[in-house]
């Protein structure tokens, strides 16, 4: 199946995206997720700006020290986070934007007690739901509470078929073990795991071919190949930056159903640029995403909608086969596009 990416990348690319959504779709069995995706594919036709999701980072806290955390940004100051009701309100402004997920991260998002109450919050309001997870708390009775908060998917990060390579680079002796101790617990309660794996430049391609492998054993869902950005705990570190041969290499290893790459075609454009992503940041900070440290505004002081259009009516950039923070140019027109957004939210609404 990976030769129809060889000669059909872009084709084979939306197969496997609509594929993986049927199959969550299918599995979540809620009929108001089926009317919000009618409600978000509707005001896409009309020509509304809507994002396919949004990310929620609930907490800054986590055991592992990750080499590439992007929650650790020093722009991003660990300050106050938001309460709970704060977070729900945040949801439902995420709902109201038309968006068909929200995807709880951190930090470590197990770590917060409300994180069963918020995964159903959203699910009783039509959302799609992920919690993006180191794995170690995964024991059976997070994951039962995971399953009756209905729970669309768990994301747990896996970058290495090696403990050693794995447990180095997230910074937590036996991490490893845990993590696949965590799968196979979503698999046993029936939560489908999308495994996170970040192509890490001494891993290509061998050992990200025997990652998938693994985590085709370990039965999960699919497997979401990241490339690797020049932010946060990387932040201009551009010697992690892969190459053009590198990503190719790991574009040869998609396929139809289970491997999927984040760019996965050399022409894919970034979805900052497909204005289909936005982030909230543990202490309310919007940025355009979980990669971009550039500050739109704070949900405290303005509802999310607001930043949202003011963000999206000003877009008029774009950056195919890799993010705009791993190339200097690209980077730069992101801040003084963010910071053009910024400026003009404090005149209008100072």
């Amino acid at each position: 199946m990976s030769l129809l990416f060889k000669h059909f990348p872009s084709a084979s690319a939306v197969f496997n995206t609509n594929y993986r959504a049927l199959r969550l779709y299918l599995s979540n069995r809620s009929l108001k997720a089926w009317a919000t995706a009618g409600s978000h594919l509707w005001k896409r036709i009309r020509g509304r700006p809507s994002p396919t999701f949004v990310t929620i980072a609930v907490t800054y806290k986590c055991q592992s020290r990750c080499e590439h955390c992007y929650s650790n940004s020093p722009v991003r100051p660990p300050e106050e986070e938001l309460t709970t009701e704060q977070l729900k309100s945040v949801i439902r402004q995420v709902r109201n934007l038309g968006a068909m997920a929200v995807h709880f991260s951190g930090g470590e998002p197990l770590l917060r007690k409300d994180i069963f109450d918020l995964v159903s919050y959203a699910r009783s309001l039509g959302l799609q739901t992920r919690v993006n997870t180191n794995g170690i708390l995964l024991n059976e009775e997070n994951v039962k509470r995971l399953k009756a908060a209905g729970l669309t998917e768990c994301g747990v990060s896996l970058d290495s078929a090696d403990p050693a390579v794995h447990n180095k680079f997230r910074g937590t002796e036996d991490l490893h073990e845990q993590t696949l101790r965590g799968i196979r617990m979503l698999r046993k309660f029936g939560i489908p795991c999308r495994i996170m794996t970040v192509a890490l430049k001494d891993s290509i391609p061998e050992g990200v071919e025997k990652t998938i492998a693994l985590g085709k054993s370990l039965d999960a869902s699919y497997m979401y190949i990241l490339l690797p950005i020049a932010s946060g705990g990387w932040d201009g570190a551009y010697e992690q930056i892969l190459n053009s041969r590198e990503r190719a290499q790991i574009r040869a290893l998609q396929d139809l159903s289970f491997a999927h790459l984040e760019m996965p075609t050399e022409r894919t454009n970034c979805c900052v640029f497909r204005k289909s992503i936005l982030y909230v940041s543990a202490n309310g900070n919007v940025t355009p995403c979980a990669f971009v440290p550039f500050v739109i505004g704070n949900v405290k002081e303005q509802p999310l909608e607001l930043l949202w259009r003011y963000h999206t009516a000003k877009l008029n950039l774009g950056c195919r086969g890799d993010c705009p923070m791993n190339i200097p140019a690209e980077r730069e027109a992101m801040r003084e596009h963010v910071t053009s957004v910024a400026e003009e939210l404090k005149s209008a609404f100072p």
